[in-house]
């Protein structure tokens, strides 16, 4: 047992020491030819996860997982009926307090004509305008109600939020899912994808005293079956801040992935050019 014991804590040793040497930063790059410097990246992606903003019991799931989506394809249903019951009060009530300040409307128009007869004391004008005055705020408040319950419904169809890949739904239809709970599903861009890579203080140094600017370095990259670095990146951001503990700092770059060939996750190749002079 304790030779058993002594085998795993050496594994779990070399498998920490494993991780810790790819997650350590190695030592600083050498230049490529023609004054490049190369680096190891990983693929990122923009992603969103569709959490309901209504509590309801999840009624339809309209695509399939793992299939391409439009910004603003339908994903799946929340049973609208209760919120289509709401709407429907909120509509009811509104036509009632529309009723209810045409009313009072009419009868300060009344009161008016008839203290310009000298008819009605003018005091009575005060009664009136206020009564009127009510009528239009709960006008004004039922109003606000239509358009909170018309919001209710529409947050019961979850929609794409952008082009991407749909993930895998943590429910199926007919669970119960709550307001601002945990998401339904994730969809993740495909195309363009995002490479980040980590540059140390020697390489952001000598860019710098080259004149560093983001709209002027230029990229490549190459993946792990590919000779060179045939996919142009356009870098977008630097980390304004270096990383203490590595002496690195983030660098980021837009990357075309038309044919849906690179994923997000995978490693690639970077070479990064300085500007040119």
């Amino acid at each position: 047992m304790r030779f058993a014991a002594l085998l795993l804590a050496t594994g779990f040793a070399i498998a920490s020491a494993e991780i810790r040497a790819v997650d350590q930063p190695k030592e600083p790059p050498k230049p490529a030819p023609g004054n490049a410097f190369d680096f190891i990246g990983r693929i990122e992606a923009a992603t969103v996860e569709i959490r309901p903003r209504v509590t309801g019991y999840l009624e339809k799931i309209l695509v399939k997982e793992g299939a391409m989506v439009k910004q603003g394809d339908l994903l799946a249903e929340i049973d609208p009926r209760p919120y289509k019951t709401e709407l429907d009060l909120a509509q009811a009530k509104l036509a009632a307090a529309m009723a209810g300040s045409k009313v009072t409307a009419a009868n300060l128009a009344r009161l008016k004509e008839a203290i310009t007869r000298g008819i009605v004391p003018k005091e009575e004008l005060t009664q009136a305008e206020a009564e009127h005055e009510r009528s239009e705020a709960m006008k004004d408040a039922a109003k606000a109600e239509v358009k909170l319950a018309e919001l209710n419904l529409s947050w019961t169809k979850l929609i794409a939020p952008m082009d991407g890949k749909v993930g895998r739904f943590r429910l199926t239809a007919g669970n119960l899912i709550t307001s601002d709970g945990p998401s339904v599903v994730v969809v993740v861009a495909t195309d363009p994808l995002l490479v980040a890579f980590d540059v140390d203080e020697r390489t952001i140094l000598k860019l710098r005293r080259d004149g560093l600017n983001v709209e002027k370095l230029t990229a490549t990259a190459g993946l792990a079956d590919e000779d060179g670095f045939p996919h142009k990146v356009v870098v977008d951001f630097i980390e304004p801040q270096f990383n203490p503990a590595t002496g690195t700092v983030r660098v980021r770059g837009v990357l075309a992935n038309p044919k849906g060939l690179i994923s997000p996750g995978m490693f690639v190749r970077v070479r990064l050019m300085p500007p040119a002079k």
